[in-house]
This record gives C-alpha cells, structure tokens and sequence, in this order.
C-alpha cells in the first residue's frame, strides 16, 4: 500500500519549502514568455519540437515544476544547439507561446546564461589545455581567465551569452559531467548585438 502515496508524497516534497534549492527557470525557446505564462499558452503541440533543425528543443518532464510546466517544450544542450541564424520555433507557434522574433531580435535574445563547473572543467580541474568552448561560441562571451603557468581557462561573460548551448553541447569534459552548463532564466531579456 506504501507504493500508492509514495510518487504523491514525493511531489508533494519537492514542493515544500526547504526541501530543495530555489529552482532554475527552464531553458525555453528564444522568444517564449516567462515559465508560467509558457506552460499556461503553450498547448504542447510540439510544432516547435518538430521544426527546430538541431534537436536542442524537446518535449521535457520535471514532476518537481508545478503543473503548468509539465511536458512544455525545452532547450536542451544536450542533444544540439540554438542556431544563431534560426528563428523556426518563433515562427511556426501556433498560440503565442512563443513570440514571432525577427532574426536580428532572435540573435540578441538572451534566454539563458551558461555557468562553467570548474570541478569538472579540464582546463580549470584537470590543469589540460582545453578552450572548446570558447571555439564553439557564435557570440564571443567565453572570455579567458589565465592560471598562474599561463594555462587559459573558460569564464562566461553574462552579458554576451545567450543561453545558445553550443558551449554545453561541445564541451568534451565526461569525468564529472559537463564542465559548462546552461541555466534558464526568469524572463528573457534582449542583449547588445555583436
């Protein structure tokens, strides 16, 4: 009988105060509304799902998010990354989840802020020569912090990242996970162009 309060219990958990950090905003789609007002308009149609050419964007499940933000559509770096010329989840959202952006809008959208995880980062653990992504990034906001034998090292520089993910999808540290990750935030917010 335990097995049958055990998944509400749990959920019920997550939600209480105290028992787990402050959450972090999804990483959603450039051009979506702030996380309640995308779980609320979005009708999980995935029509964004299905136009996005990297496969960053997919359907996602968070049992610890209220609701409203279950199965909504998410950026995850994991599997691409948000191109910089691309716009099509703007574009072909049929409920104003996601606002129509132009290109110039869309390329200074910043919609999340990547964090580099030094106890995982080859260049900043390990002591190897590793700058992937720094060479990945389309908007220049990896900049470079040097140890003291010269050994460049990853830092973000928030106001020139974008929350792209091309850092995170191409980062090759596996010994304690990505050494790079990206973070949603609250509300999306528009970046000076490069």
């Amino acid at each position: 009988g335990g097995e049958v309060i055990g998944l509400p219990a749990a959920l019920l958990a997550a939600r209480l105060p105290g028992a787990a950090d402050k959450p972090i905003p999804p990483l959603l789609p450039p051009g979506a509304h702030d996380a309640r007002a995308f779980g609320a308009l979005c009708h999980r149609c995935y029509a964004c799902v299905n136009a996005c050419p990297t496969g960053i964007l997919r359907a996602s499940f968070h049992p610890e998010r209220p609701l409203s933000g279950w199965f909504q559509p998410e950026m995850n770096p994991e599997f691409g990354a948000c191109e910089e010329f691309c716009s099509l989840c703007s574009q072909v959202c049929p409920t104003g989840a996601i606002m129509k952006l132009s290109m110039e809008t869309k390329r200074n959208r910043q919609i999340g802020v990547a964090e580099v995880r030094c106890d995982a980062c080859l260049a900043w653990h390990d002591g190897e020569y590793c700058m992937v992504c720094d060479e990945y990034c389309p908007y220049g906001a990896i900049d470079t912090s040097f140890s003291e034998e010269g050994l460049a090292r990853p830092i973000v520089d928030p106001e020139r990242c974008r929350g792209c993910g091309f850092c995170q999808h191409y980062c090759p540290a596996r010994r304690a996970g990505k050494a790079i990750v990206v973070r949603g935030i609250a509300s999306q917010k528009s970046l000076a162009a490069t």
